[in-house]
């Protein structure tokens, strides 16, 4: 999920060359719908932590109830924020600041899924 439109087509566009089918959402209502429309065939999300009216931690953790497993991808401009510390430090795999390459993006979903797939 990302708000900023030229990003998030950006992105998807790097995911779709690399073989992965991207379903992009710029809110989270829209994120939701998607997730349950697609039960089980969803193996990542990627959000922005400031989204309108919502933040990637309250996504996540409203996922996290019928979603334990899914590995989330936290991106942010705001590498000072509490939160994306927190998160940092804990699971830095799970964080992406901005800027950053498709490339960087890439490897950090590779990552991430090769996670999954592995443990």
């Amino acid at each position: 999920m990302e708000d900023h439109p030229e990003l998030r087509h950006t992105m998807c566009l790097a995911l779709e060359m690399r073989g992965y089918r991207a379903a992009p959402a710029s809110r989270a209502s829209r994120a939701f719908d998607l997730i349950e429309r697609c039960k089980g065939a969803i193996d990542l999300m990627i959000t922005d932590m400031m989204l309108p009216g919502i933040s990637g931690l309250d996504v996540a953790a409203l996922l996290e109830r019928g979603h334990p497993n899914l590995p989330i991808l936290y991106i942010s401009g705001h590498s000072e924020s509490l939160a994306m510390q927190s998160i940092s430090h804990q699971s830095p795999q799970n964080v992406l600041f901005k800027p950053f390459t498709m490339g960087e993006m890439l490897r950090r979903v590779e990552l991430l899924l090769g996670a999954v797939e592995s443990g």
